[in-house]
């Protein structure tokens, strides 16, 4: 994960640093949205959790059709869980650091199409139930339901959709947890769905990013 990092924090100084001018590249920000869930082998009653995601990136070219973009994000994950008389909303909020290989696709120059893939390492900020209309804060005193660390691969596809004075993006992609991202929580209240003992993070995110420095 730290390699991970660092190489995030590289790919986001450089591009904004006087080396961008022989190295071609930019930086941006970017907004969307998570549909989240967890993978589990006991999925009963699991659903989505909708929720928002948005940071910086920086995107350097590497030869010819390739490139490589890495973001920082604030990016919010978790699950619905539903029983027999409530649904609770088990939510985790992380830094998310994935590092993306993007390849040109030869059709359609004006969208300038790609495909990506990459690792994805995720630090949990924190984390919080939405039982009905009352919300519980997690503290010390409170066993967390999610492991502090995620890591997992993420693909998708991203196309250009601006011009050179309203530099738009937008990307599509899944990111899958390599990892179990829940911990055994040994007591739970009979009164409100049960947490999954095991699970693996899913994210479907759709992202627009807007190109503040470099680009041609």
């Amino acid at each position: 994960m730290r390699r991970v990092a660092c190489l995030t924090v590289a790919l986001l100084v450089l591009a904004a640093s006087p080396v961008a001018a022989q190295v071609s590249g930019d930086i941006g920000i970017s907004v969307g949205l998570n549909a989240s869930t967890l993978h589990s082998s006991t999925d009963d009653g699991l659903g989505f959790r909708s929720s928002a995601v948005g940071g910086v990136y920086g995107r350097l070219d590497v030869a010819g059709p390739v490139d490589l973009r890495s973001d920082l994000l604030f990016s919010q994950k978790g699950v619905a869980v539903s029983g027999d008389q409530a649904e609770l909303v088990y939510q985790a909020n992380y830094l998310e650091l994935p590092v993306l290989i993007r390849g040109q696709l030869p059709v359609l120059d004006q969208f300038d199409l790609r495909l990506m893939a990459g690792p994805a390492v995720a630090l949990k900020i924190f984390e919080q139930q939405t039982f009905r209309r009352s919300t519980i804060n997690v503290s010390a005193e409170n066993a967390p339901f999610f492991e502090r660390t995620d890591v997992g691969i993420t693909v998708g596809a991203a196309a250009n959709l601006g011009t050179d004075e309203a530099p738009l993006g937008l990307d599509v992609r899944y990111t899958l947890g390599l990892v179990d991202a829940t911990r055994s929580v040994e007591e739970q209240s009979g009164n409100i769905p049960a947490f999954p003992e095991s699970g693996r993070n899913g994210a479907l995110t759709v992202l627009v990013s807007f190109r503040i420095s470099g680009g041609s």
